[in-house]
C-alpha cells in the first residue's frame, strides 16, 4: 500500500488530490515541527515511529477502528479511577439541528494522541455512538457518564 501511496502522491497534480489520496491509504499520522515548519507524516500502521512521535493522530472512520479505540477506552475505565477525556466537536452550522462532521478526543494516557473519529463516514452504516463493546462502553457512553469520566470540552 505505501508504494501505491508514493506513486499515487507522485502523479497527483493538485496539493488537494494529493492530501485526499493520503487519508484514503493511511489512518496514522505524527506531526512534528522543527523551528517554524510543521510537517504531517502518513503511517500505515501504529508502527515505532508513530508510537514514539510528539504528537500522533488516528484517523477513525471505520468500525473496527471506532471498536477499538472504544476498548481501549473500556480497559482505562475498568482499571481507572477517573478517566479524563478532552473532546471538541466540528461540524456545519453546529447545534441542536447541524450536522455532526468531527469529533476529537484525547484521553489522559496519552496527551499527544489525538483521535479524529469521522462521523460523516461513520453514519453512513449506522449510529457510531451507539456501537459499543462487550463492557458496554460507547461513545454515548462516554459523553454522558459524569461520575467516572471527566470531559474537558
Amino acid at each position: 500500500r505505501a508504494k501505491v501511496l508514493r506513486i499515487a502522491l507522485e502523479l497527483a497534480p493538485y496539493a488537494q488530490l494529493r492530501s485526499s489520496l493520503v487519508v484514503q491509504f493511511c489512518r496514522y499520522f505524527t506531526l512534528t515541527h522543527s523551528h517554524q515548519d510543521y510537517r504531517l507524516q502518513e503511517h500505515e500502521a501504529m508502527d515505532e515511529d508513530f508510537q514514539h512521535s510528539q504528537f500522533g493522530i488516528v484517523l477513525i472512520d471505520s468500525y473496527g477502528s471506532l471498536l477499538k479505540m472504544l476498548q481501549h477506552i473500556d480497559h482505562l475505565y475498568c482499571n481507572c479511577e477517573q478517566l479524563i477525556v478532552a473532546v471538541d466537536f466540528e461540524g456545519v452550522e453546529l447545534n441542536r439541528h447541524g450536522a455532526l462532521c468531527l469529533v476529537q478526543m484525547t484521553i489522559h494516557d496519552n496527551p499527544a494522541l489525538v483521535y479524529v473519529l469521522d462521523i460523516h463516514v461513520l453514519k453512513r452504516a449506522c449510529n457510531p455512538f451507539e456501537l459499543a463493546t462487550p463492557g458496554g462502553t460507547s461513545m454515548k457512553s462516554i459523553l454522558e457518564d459524569g461520575e467516572k469520566i471527566l470531559k474537558l470540552w
